[in-house]
């Protein structure tokens, strides 16, 4: 299994940083965390070229920093894996970068949780800029703001999980703050820039200033997207001014052609905002499907607004709380009524969920569906993330699979089951090597 370098203090650390930047061993090798570091002086950089980080449920306290430029470098067939970082002493993130992976990463990342504020510019809680030919996953991740905060993300292209992934899918992962006076930022994703997937991620917090921004994406502008079983809780409001976009439940700008479907919102959506999104290209053939809109909309807010006309957006079962306003046109100068516009059912019944697809979600009595995922660690909690996040209880990728009841999988996983369209696509990872002895934990 080549080398396997184990880490339990500083200085073990920065070896290893070193190791790995010496190329030790051109085969893949680990490094295993195997007790909790709180660094006194900035780490080195792990350049995980072709390289295993396995933090093993530990976490790393970075010590104060500004312009931080990542914990680690992925490059080639790197990953990462169930790593704790608690960054919030880091005042500034270096544009591109994120807090965990140094900018234009590569690679997988599977069940890292971080804890502080994302800023600057197309930064990330995970990654910032992902490499556009990477082909790469983020999964089973989540970020919560540092304490006496309520503020994850901030600033110009920023994401809570990643700011410009490009060829990066995003699957299951968590933003539990706010996203405040952010422009084009998300709490998931900052920008949607090419073929990628965003899938089965949830936002809890609110939209609060700022414009172009949304709970799950800030802006859309690759290759036909799709978001796919996400979910908003909160509140969506925006400074309005001219010449900007107000901000959305889901996404805030959408430039090109593309789907949002089996996703919901729920809070209130302020004057210029969208349920979903804030606003959508001209003539760009987008669609939403099988969604609800569940919270109060202000009298100026909408679905969606586009700046085209109305033959470019396409409803189907799409259900409101609001019936009366679906789509304004022109930038909020003409409202649209759309008549297969249906009411959100009240009840406990999950069949009345109509559209959603039984396998990725759980019904919740009084409650909006739950993805199945997260059904032993609900991720709408109020408060900071619990420790049952540390079991691996909070690990899509860990489970055998997302729609039968979560059970963990021996250590060295590497299938994540998905949805795309009606038909299961099984997503397979590079397999790790086998940790500390050669064996894990039997599921």
């Amino acid at each position: 299994m080549g080398n396997t370098v184990f880490v339990s203090t500083e200085a073990e650390w920065n070896a290893a940083a070193a190791a790995t930047t010496a190329s030790i061993d051109p085969d893949r090798f680990t490094v295993v965390l195997l007790d909790d570091i709180v660094f006194a002086a900035l780490p080195e950089q792990l350049n995980l070229e072709n390289t295993t980080l396995d933090g093993l449920g530990h976490t790393l306290t970075l010590p104060t920093a500004t312009d931080w430029e990542g914990l680690v470098i992925m490059e080639g067939n790197a990953q990462v894996r169930n790593v704790w970082l608690d960054a919030s002493n880091v005042a500034s993130i270096a544009d591109n970068n994120g807090l965990l992976a140094h900018e234009d990463a590569r690679g997988a990342v599977f069940g890292c949780h971080v804890i502080g504020t994302v800023t600057g510019v197309g930064t990330g809680g995970i990654m910032g800029g992902g490499s556009i030919d990477s082909g790469s996953v983020i999964v089973g991740c989540s970020i919560r703001p540092p304490d006496g905060s309520d503020v994850c993300v901030r600033g110009e292209g920023t994401g809570g999980i990643a700011g410009n992934p490009r060829a990066v899918d995003v699957l299951y992962c968590v933003c539990h703050g706010d996203l405040a006076q952010g422009v084009s930022s998300g709490g998931i994703v900052g920008r949607l820039t090419a073929p990628a997937r965003l899938e089965g991620c949830v936002m809890v917090g609110d939209v609060v200033g700022g414009n172009s921004s949304g709970g799950i994406v800030g802006v859309v502008a690759g290759s036909t997207p799709t978001v796919h079983g996400c979910a908003m809780h909160g509140a969506v409001t925006y400074t309005a001014g001219a010449g900007v976009f107000g901000n959305g439940g889901i996404c805030g700008l959408w430039t090109v052609r593309g789907t949002i479907f089996d996703s919901y919102a729920t809070g209130s959506t302020g004057a210029g905002c969208g349920v979903f999104v804030a606003a959508t290209g001209t003539s760009i053939d987008f669609t939403l499907t099988a969604s609800y809109a569940n919270g109060a909309m202000n009298t100026e807010a909408a679905l969606l607004h586009t700046l085209g006309d109305e033959g470019g957006v396409t409803f189907f079962n799409v259900h409101a709380s609001d019936v009366s306003r679906a789509i304004r046109v022109g930038n909020g100068s003409q409202v649209f009524d759309n008549p297969t516009l249906l009411a959100v059912p009240s009840g406990t019944d999950p069949q009345l969920w109509i559209g959603f697809d039984p396998q990725r979600w759980l019904a919740v009595p009084d409650e909006p569906p739950l993805l199945r995922v997260f059904q032993n660690v609900n991720p709408t909690l109020p408060g900071p993330l619990t420790g049952q996040f540390r079991t691996g209880l909070f690990d899509p990728a860990a489970y055998t699979s997302y729609s039968d009841t979560p059970a963990l999988a021996p250590y060295a996983y590497v299938h994540v089951s998905t949805v795309a369209g009606t038909a299961k696509v099984n997503v397979n990872l590079p397999n790790p090597p086998s940790p500390i002895g050669g064996g894990g934990p039997s599921s």
